[in-house]
């Protein structure tokens, strides 16, 4: 891929992947996948799209058929964001863009890895919590940051009671031992 294609690319998958809620980037990503696929392995796909000599209204009507197709499958993504997907595909048509895909498809992907990365919590607690109360955490962080939020748990006796929850490079130290050494380094100044 040139270095004009990867920049078009990364354009077009940005503008997706910003239009869409995060709670459903996931099943966007696979449709777009799928469609990167079909290109792929589908000669007839490909030069119904991309031979210049095909009127631009019939590549429209076959990326709508084949959109048609998709909501099918994809039957738990919104209707909202469907329609975000299928406007990206045809202004990709329009724009003569549908050849990058691929590329587009492989960007999506590489913002949606990003993302869950930066989604990927650690919470340490004194004891192993109750299943009730780490489904109540969990619940919580979905809200505040979306599905894609992960969470690995570990136990730390060290800490007395509490929790420490880690976010990339950030920390929020809510227990007792953090607490206790925050205590006795006021006292020390």
């Amino acid at each position: 891929m040139g270095k004009e294609s990867s920049k078009i690319a990364f354009q077009y998958a940005q503008a997706l992947f910003k239009s869409v809620e995060k709670d459903e980037l996931e099943v966007v990503g696979e449709a777009l996948f799928e469609l990167s696929e079909l290109h792929k392995e589908s000669e007839d796909f490909r030069m119904s799209l991309l031979n210049p000599g095909i009127p631009s209204s019939q590549r429209i009507e076959v990326v709508q058929e084949l959109l048609k197709i998709q909501q099918s499958k994809f039957a738990n993504i919104s209707e909202g964001a469907f329609q975000k997907y299928s406007n990206f595909l045809l202004l990709m048509v329009d724009n003569a863009r549908l050849k990058y895909i691929c590329e587009v498809s492989a960007e999506f992907e590489a913002l949606l890895i990003k993302l869950k990365e930066n989604l990927s919590l650690k919470i340490e607690s004194a004891f192993e919590l109750p299943t009730d109360e780490r489904r109540d955490i969990q619940t919580k962080i979905e809200k505040d940051f979306s599905k894609l939020a992960t969470i690995s748990w570990s136990v730390n006796p060290e800490l007395l009671g509490g929790l420490v929850v880690k976010l990339g490079d950030r920390v929020l130290d809510n227990s007792i031992k953090g607490s206790l050494e925050k205590l006795r380094s006021e006292l020390m100044a």
